[in-house]
């Protein structure tokens, strides 16, 4: 009989998706870190559990590591990475990498040089409606590409002390939502340029941000964003001269369905149905994670992910004032 393959999964919440889908999929020897872990043992019936961190050091030899976790313990994740004191030839990490980009250039260099295969959990663009969209700019002859969202962000609906929120602590809604979009946009585009970055205060208050891009082609990109809405809108727009390209979500959760519309001399000449399966996005991701290694198309992908969380940080950087964390302590 031959020996499974060890495979670490750090995170039980989210890290439970990724368990269900490993299981499903592969035949792992999975083990499971979280400090709680001990209390979830009925959801993770056929792993081990480890509940202390320092374990990890001693037992440290796996054949991939999953992060589902808070960037403070990813960070910690990535040195010891870096360190060899925890060694893996395989890894899939949550966005954003870090928001320290110096570590984010040692780490991608570190993989390149070990020929460790990484992959970051960036689902949004591996959506049916992605991929469209994708087809569309890229046949060229677009002006203008608008992507509008609204909603009302969960710390206006009720103040918590969660990393999510605080861009201070890796989170923020740029960190946690917009950077899907953007990593779409770098792979669209291979090169875009951030133009401007307007914070909107809505009468006094930090209620969202317009983000302005050029891309390679001339292509005019448009982020805008307000988290303090009751009403929520996922809308793309993308427009050329006799034509353009109407997308909206219509449900909440970003990967249920959307609605394609082609709109001709102000008509619609084509309409469809976009249904979304979450489960298949982060599956593709594995698909791609155990692909035999090929450093030309790995280096490009880890060039895509450097850009992104290279414009993240700009994007944060104009806006940090306006974080939650700070406004919490005034």
């Amino acid at each position: 009989m031959n020996k499974k393959n060890k495979l670490l999964i750090v995170g039980s919440n989210f890290g439970y998706e990724h368990y269900k889908i490993l299981k499903k999929y592969y035949n792992f020897d999975i083990s499971v870190h979280s400090p709680n872990i001990l209390t979830k043992k009925n959801k993770f019936k056929k792993a081990e559990l480890i509940d202390d961190f320092s374990l990890l050091k001693k037992n440290n030899q796996f054949h991939t590591i999953v992060c589902c976790t808070k960037p403070l313990i990813q960070k910690k994740i990535i040195n010891m990475i870096i360190k060899k004191e925890i060694l893996c030839k395989y890894i899939m990490l949550e966005k954003p990498l870090s928001n320290n980009l110096k570590l984010v250039e040692n780490f991608l260099r570190f993989c390149i040089n070990n020929k460790i295969y990484l992959r970051i959990n960036f689902t949004y663009i591996n959506l049916n409606i992605s991929k469209l969209i994708s087809r569309h700019l890229i046949s060229g002859n677009f002006e203008k590409a608008i992507f509008e969202l609204s909603f009302l962000h969960h710390y206006f609906k009720e103040k918590n002390s969660s990393w999510k929120n605080f861009i201070s602590d890796g989170g923020g809604f740029i960190n946690y939502y917009l950077i899907h979009i953007i990593f779409l946009f770098v792979n669209i585009f291979s090169k875009i340029k951030l133009e401007k970055v307007n914070p909107i205060l809505n009468e006094g208050v930090f209620s969202g941000v317009d983000v302005y891009f050029k891309s390679q082609n001339k292509v005019n990109l448009e982020l805008r964003v307000r988290i303090d809405q009751d009403q929520y809108m996922h809308n793309y727009s993308i427009y050329k001269k006799n034509e353009h390209i109407n997308v909206y979500a219509t449900q909440k959760d970003w990967y249920k369905k959307y609605i394609f519309e082609k709109i001709n001399k102000y008509k619609i000449s084509k309409k469809k149905e976009i249904n979304e399966n979450v489960e298949s996005t982060i599956s593709i991701n594995y698909k791609k994670l155990f692909t035999r290694y090929n450093k030309k198309k790995i280096s490009k992908y880890y060039n895509s992910i450097y850009l992104t969380e290279k414009i993240c940080k700009k994007i944060n950087d104009k806006i940090t004032k306006y974080d939650f964390k700070k406004m919490q302590s005034m």
